[in-house]
């Protein structure tokens, strides 16, 4: 491989962007525990790489910016006391080193989608580490603080090109 900086770029980016999709997309509440469990097993398998090739970059490129989760779909606060990943960097270390990890689905208001028996999201990543307790990471949060704070950091702008319009 002639560079893995450029490689754990295109990895993330493209981590990113299914988490962007993922952490703002409604899914069948009634009837969807097929669905459910492909796209708890598509989020847990694009989180663990994204936050592997995030962190290398990071890493690899000495970027010490404290990035922060701070751009959510939708808006949610913790149950249970749980606490709220505020930090990239955090949420990238959980993800990588967690004994426990889960999928948070909830439950979407009625007016969210047109989904006959409602819908719900994904909203978070519920992990744990042998280092750190019990906490919650935002889907959605990761994919836009990516794209928003990091990538410019990484791939200052003129590097990439506009998207094209849909007509």
């Amino acid at each position: 491989m002639a560079d893995i900086n450029e490689f754990a770029l295109q990895q993330a980016e493209a981590a990113a962007a299914k988490l962007w999709a993922f952490g703002s997309a409604p899914f069948p509440f009634a009837n969807g525990a097929i669905i459910q469990s492909h796209i708890e097993q598509a989020v847990t398998d694009t989180a663990i790489g994204f936050a592997i090739h995030c962190r290398r970059l990071l890493d690899n490129k000495a970027v010490r910016a404290n990035f922060t989760l701070d751009e959510p779909f939708r808006i949610w606060s913790p149950a249970r006391g749980l606490t709220k990943v505020a930090v990239l960097r955090d949420a990238l270390n959980r993800i990588v080193h967690a004994t426990e990890f889960e999928v948070g689905f909830e439950r979407l208001p009625d007016n969210a989608a047109r989904i006959d028996g409602g819908a719900i999201g994904v909203i978070y990543l519920r992990t744990r580490t042998d280092q750190r307790e019990e906490a919650l990471i935002d889907v959605f949060a990761l994919a836009s603080c990516f794209f928003h704070q990091v990538l410019p950091v990484l791939r200052p702008p003129g590097g990439a090109s506009e998207p094209e319009a849909v007509h």
